[in-house]
């Protein structure tokens, strides 16, 4: 009670100011606008709370208010430092945490580090199975890519793999080339590192000079066959190593009887001729 004057009727005397008995005792708040109590237990709200351990006297019982933040578990996350992505275990926000005659505060604890993925650009394709990374072509650029020992790495459905390509004629003007098989761009993963291979053109195996197109040629071993649409009225050479072959539409040049013609009244006698076709030497047609 405060100082202060009292009258019952008749007589009026002065009382000097007395104290409440204490009842509750809470240490570690900043503030009693978050403290309130009803019965034997203290409810205290976020506004009374710092960083102190707060405890309470004997016969009473604390109570985190509703507004009060506690811990919660984080989830596992990719995060990405340049070209290395770095994948953290679940982890804890921070809170406070009440066993009911005391709180505490708990900072924010990341979760432990589990993989670590060197030469990515972007942690979007990341994803972990257990031990397994398994890596999305939006994570991929030219780097190669290497984890951390305990964990593989696995390229997804989406990331493209270097390809055989096959053989092929290609003509420039009249000179036609045989490429022998090659590969496509692509990436190549063996378990601990994925690497980055650019397309490798085959080796350049026949050139053919003097035809009009590829539609015409064949290889078999280090035959050249030439059909008749690839040929037209220029001389065809096969480079080193190949031989020449013409194939069976081709009309070749056949050599012609000696005879007689007759223009009215004159006679002539013609020895043996060629009629137009090609002839083939192995190395080159004439």
């Amino acid at each position: 009670m405060t100082a202060g004057y009292y009258c019952d009727g008749s007589t009026i005397t002065y009382s000097a100011e007395k104290s409440g008995q204490t009842l509750a005792t809470v240490t570690g708040v900043k503030s009693v606008e978050g403290l309130s109590v009803s019965g034997r237990t203290v409810t205290v709200k976020a506004s009374a709370l710092g960083t102190d351990k707060v405890t309470i006297s004997d016969g009473y019982t604390l109570k985190l208010d509703k507004d009060v933040t506690k811990p919660k578990t984080s989830a596992s996350k990719w995060t990405l430092d340049k070209t290395t992505a770095t994948y953290t275990g679940a982890g804890l926000t921070a809170g406070y945490h009440c066993d009911g005659s005391t709180i505490t505060y708990s900072a924010e604890k990341s979760g432990q580090t589990l993989a670590t993925v060197t030469g990515v650009k972007s942690v979007e394709g990341l994803s972990v199975n257990g031990r397994t990374v398994t890596v999305k072509a939006s994570a991929l650029g030219t780097d190669k890519v290497t984890v951390n020992d305990g964990y593989t790495l696995k390229l997804d459905k989406d990331v493209t793999k270097p390809k055989r390509t096959a053989s092929a004629w290609t003509l420039d003007k009249t000179t036609a080339t045989y490429t022998g098989a090659g590969l496509t761009a692509g990436y190549h993963c063996n378990g601990s590192a994925i690497t980055y291979s650019e397309a490798k053109a085959g080796q350049t195996l026949a050139t053919v000079t003097g035809v009009k197109s590829v539609e015409g040629l064949s290889v078999s071993g280090r035959t050249v066959t030439v059909a008749a649409a690839a040929l037209g009225t220029d001389k065809v050479t096969v480079n080193d190593g190949y031989t020449l072959k013409l194939d069976k539409d081709v009309t070749r040049s056949k050599r012609t009887a000696s005879a007689w013609t007759l223009d009215k009244t004159t006679a002539t006698y013609k020895s043996a001729g060629l009629t137009a076709g090609y002839y083939c030497i192995g190395s080159r047609y004439g």
